[in-house]
């Protein structure tokens, strides 16, 4: 059910639409910094050579994967239309309201395309290029390491990455919150740290199933970079520990944001909003303020963790490599590139490299 904002009660000073106060101040301006950067580097990618599709390569996944890429596809994109009808699009029409429910919506459609940012120092993670996918932001941040160019890089598929994170991410953490509130009916000495525990563990639980035995063993992404996998290991599907412990970390930490509210209804992001007189800038500055926190949240709880990792790369398992719709053009035989190991650090196009016999290609002659 989405959750219901209270109106500004009437015995709370009110101020100006000049004087939001903290911490809403804080997190809105945080929020703006970032919207403004991914606005300038979503424009910089569209309108740039890299706004291409990376190919698929010679290989063709199997019938029924096709057939999960196609439904995932369209069930993604269903979803996220109906999610934000019903969660923002409804409430604001009908009830002249915005919910922290809807405000997620909109954080998570911007959060999207940087889904695979923590690829920015290696390519750990690969999207099925098979999927409808026009390469990623990510190519046009300066100084990113790995091979991205047009035609190879993240295959960031749009029309299933994009669309989950508005049509599936809200009810995960509305599903949680149900969960939690059950939980502390049930144990209502539970604290604030205990139950955050208890949001980090359900979230870990369905990051597990969700990714680990229904999205990667049907060919959606793989994590051959990734470390510790604890099933299906040695195949494009292998899960590892590190997906579990960073994935379900992100998850709680949109969870507990919309869990953790205060008497007005405000996330802690939010704090303050309901004195602000002026309705257009306290919705203006709550969107703000549950962008950059859900933003910051990704990046501390996933983005940043996952790169460091990225950097120390085990083997890539054969099975992957030798599947060209999950190397999109970055390393594997199809472009004569050694996959990233522990000998072995992917590097920009023009970069001396090892080819996939393991000789060195384009490096200086000697002397």
């Amino acid at each position: 059910m989405a959750q219901r904002t209270p109106t500004p009660s009437q015995n709370l000073p009110l101020l100006g639409p000049g004087r939001p106060p903290a911490p809403i101040k804080t997190w809105a301006g945080v929020g703006a910094v970032l919207v403004v950067i991914e606005l300038f580097f979503l424009l910089k990618w569209v309108t740039g050579p890299r706004f291409t599709p990376v190919p698929s390569g010679p290989d063709v996944p199997p019938g029924w994967m096709i057939v999960s890429l196609i439904g995932f596809q369209v069930l993604f994109t269903s979803l996220a239309v109906f999610t934000i009808h019903r969660l923002l699009v409804r409430p604001w029409t009908k009830e002249r309201r915005v919910t922290v429910d809807g405000l997620l919506c909109v954080a998570f459609a911007l959060a999207a395309p940087w889904d695979p940012l923590s690829t920015y120092v290696s390519p750990w993670i690969q999207y099925n290029s098979y999927m409808v996918n026009f390469g990623s932001v990510v190519a046009e941040l300066p100084g990113v390491q790995t091979n991205q160019a047009a035609g190879s890089g993240n295959a960031w598929g749009f029309l299933c990455f994009g669309t989950a994170y508005v049509g599936v991410f809200p009810w995960f953490a509305i599903v949680a919150c149900a969960g939690m509130r059950a939980v502390h009916r049930r144990h209502p000495n539970y604290g604030p740290l205990r139950m955050i525990a208890l949001c980090y563990a359900l979230n870990l639980a369905v990051q597990v199933v969700f990714e680990g035995l229904l999205m990667m063993p049907l060919g959606l992404y793989a994590l051959p970079g990734g470390h510790f996998p604890i099933f299906n290991v040695g195949t494009y599907a292998q899960y590892p520990i590190n997906e579990a412990l960073f994935g379900g970390a992100v998850f709680a930490s949109f969870t507990a944001l919309r869990y953790f509210l205060n008497d007005r209804g405000e996330t802690i992001a939010e704090r303050g909003s309901s004195t602000i007189a002026s309705r257009n800038t306290r919705i203006g500055l709550r969107a703000l303020a549950i962008i950059g926190a859900v933003h910051v949240g990704f990046l501390l709880t996933y983005h940043l963790p996952s790169a460091v990792l990225g950097l120390s790369s085990p083997v890539w398992p054969r099975d992957t490599q030798e599947r060209s719709y999950f190397n999109n053009h970055v390393c594997g035989p199809e472009v004569d590139r050694a996959c990233p190991g522990p000998e072995t650090r992917l590097t920009g196009r023009g970069d001396p490299h090892l080819n996939y016999r393991g000789q060195i290609v384009g490096a200086p002659p000697p002397g």
